[in-house]
């Protein structure tokens, strides 16, 4: 697989991932039941995907900045929805 597209589409998918974990503990906190399960189950087929493409691709420092920086803007932009969510603002 070319080079940047693994690092492209290994970014995107962990954003969503980080951003699903995140989005999950607001829901466990504020006792939002009917989104654990759905979520949850995102998160096994995405978490599945990302150990999948590291097991065949390996390790690479570029992957590793990748996963990093899509974790940390999926995480932001998880606490920044669930926040406008709750409070019932678009």
């Amino acid at each position: 697989m070319n080079m940047w597209i693994l690092i492209s589409t290994v970014f995107l998918v962990n954003l969503l991932y980080i951003f699903l974990r995140a989005f999950q503990q607001q829901n466990v906190i504020f006792k939002k039941l009917v989104l654990i399960i759905p979520c949850s189950v995102a998160m096994a087929y995405i978490e599945v995907f990302i150990i999948s493409t590291i097991s065949i691709e390996g390790f690479s420092h570029p992957l590793v900045l990748a996963i990093g920086l899509g974790g940390g803007i999926g995480c932001l932009s998880s606490i920044f929805i669930h926040e406008r969510m709750r409070n019932g603002t678009t």
